[in-house]
């Protein structure tokens, strides 16, 4: 069956193959027809018959002619003429005398490949980052982590993450640097460093090889590339990321668009898993005196526990109880309970140890972890902390009494039970310590007593 096209079929064919530059070249080079497509890219040549194909273009066509005549098959490759990209095709005849030579514009098709390209590559960095705040919690682990996948995402080996804290730096990962380069970080070197460049402004800055010979830190360093990105939340700079590398890398649009994005991402994963970090805290805080809570306190007493099994060591147990507390309520009101809980407690944190776990029992009970610490010398540190209570003074302002202060005077009676003399098991530790701060309590107070077997809770000899 014969289909005959509507006459602008046909006409629309015509155009479309008039307007793809097409040039014939016989065996040696020379150009022996061409279309008005072709004309109009060497328009300044003309006329084009008879010239050499070598007289009007670049090396790519004259080598794609040279490989065709060659292997004596259609040979293709992409070329760059002025602003545009083509798919060159060469085919010879079938005597080999003469070669067809078709260009087609891809620009547009290569346009729309780089933007799918760079799509996929920051769904790949926003992925690759995400995974982080998923997969890990631990502070030192996170930021580990996140320092390894973004030097893994940009081809770096250089990196840092900074954070503020009551705006001091603090370094909370590192990669590749020098242990000099970290000692004068510590001496504050490199925040001066930060401090001068406009990062309030700007989200980032660079620093390219001959702005680091301005920084003798940087550059004794051996450093040549050096990015700094302020890390924000909510429009506050929480920290900085460092990218830096001892060879040269070429600073270009791509290369700006990726540490930007990740300097978003990295951004918004900090906000995540510090909201993530403060709910953890208010999950496991006293909300009145700020101390650990209850339940904390006994997942923390359990891990002590088998960890000083496993090893073997000693620890103590100190409970703590505010003598008259239930008189300090119903002369002063529980507001000034209430602060002289929450002084007492920031006294407590204060006296302890940075390994010591101090908790809130229950209402007016405070008990401490003392891992790797035997009783005795659990005991050198319940005194002390009950001296200093004894000499403190509780000063609060009375809502009703204008600018006189309440004065307070407190004393706090305290039990020592020790692992693994006084029991082998949460319950019994508990058991022991409570017990000996009752014995306190029932022999006059404002005193701290070891557990003593042979001494039941009130404090009298057991017959």
């Amino acid at each position: 069956m014969v289909v005959e096209l509507p006459d602008e079929k046909i006409e629309e064919a015509i155009n479309n193959l008039i307007s793809i530059p097409l040039v014939i070249l016989n065996y040696i080079g020379n150009i022996v027809s061409c279309n008005e497509a072709f004309e109009k890219m060497f328009v300044s040549y003309k006329p084009l018959v008879g010239k050499h194909v070598r007289e009007i273009d670049p090396e790519e066509i004259w080598k794609l002619f040279l490989l065709c005549k060659e292997s004596k098959k259609e040979t293709k490759d992409r070329v760059a003429l002025g602003e545009k990209e083509y798919e060159v095709i060469v085919h010879p005849d079938k005597t080999g005398q003469f070669f067809s030579i078709i260009l087609y514009d891809i620009s547009r098709f290569l346009s729309i490949e780089e933007d799918l390209i760079r799509r996929n590559r920051e769904l790949m960095i926003i992925n690759t980052l995400s995974e982080i705040f998923i997969s890990s919690m631990d502070t030192k682990e996170f930021f580990e982590d996140l320092l390894t996948k973004i030097l893994m995402i940009t081809d770096f080996d250089i990196g840092m993450i900074i954070m503020l804290r009551d705006n001091s730096f603090f370094m909370v990962s590192q990669q590749g640097f020098s242990p000099r380069f970290i000692k004068m970080f510590d001496k504050g070197e490199v925040e001066n460093i930060i401090m001068n460049l406009p990062l309030r402004e700007y989200p980032m800055y660079v620093l390219e090889e001959n702005e680091i010979k301005r920084y003798p830190l940087l550059d004794e360093e051996g450093l040549v590339f050096l990015a700094v990105v302020a890390l924000r939340v909510s429009d506050r700079i929480e920290g900085y990321l460092l990218i830096a590398s001892r060879k040269p890398r070429a600073f270009d649009f791509t290369l700006a668009s990726i540490i930007n994005l990740i300097g978003n991402q990295v951004s918004l994963i900090i906000e995540k898993f510090k909201l993530f970090e403060e709910t953890k805290r208010l999950s496991i805080t006293d909300p009145l005196t700020g101390l650990y809570n209850v339940r904390f306190f006994y997942s923390s007493l359990k891990t002590e526990l088998e960890r000083s099994k496993r090893y073997e060591e000693k620890f103590s147990v100190v409970i703590f109880d505010i003598d008259n507390f239930k008189y300090i309520n119903d002369t002063y009101g529980h507001q000034v309970g209430d602060y002289i809980l929450q002084e007492f407690s920031d006294i407590l944190s204060k006296q302890s140890r940075k390994s010591d776990i101090v908790a809130r029992y229950g209402g007016e009970e405070f008990v401490i972890v003392l891992p790797k610490t035997s009783k005795t010398e659990a005991l050198l540190l319940a005194e002390r902390i009950s001296q200093v209570i004894h000499e403190h003074t509780f000063e609060i302002l009375n809502s009703t009494g204008g600018n006189i202060p309440i004065k307070v005077k407190i004393t706090i009676s305290g039990g020592i039970a020790g692992y693994p003399e006084d029991g082998t098991s949460e319950k019994e530790l508990l058991y022991a310590a409570d017990m000996a701060m009752y014995r306190a309590k029932a022999e006059g107070k404002g005193r701290v007593y070891l557990y003593d077997k042979t001494k039941d809770s009130k404090g009298f000899q057991k017959t």
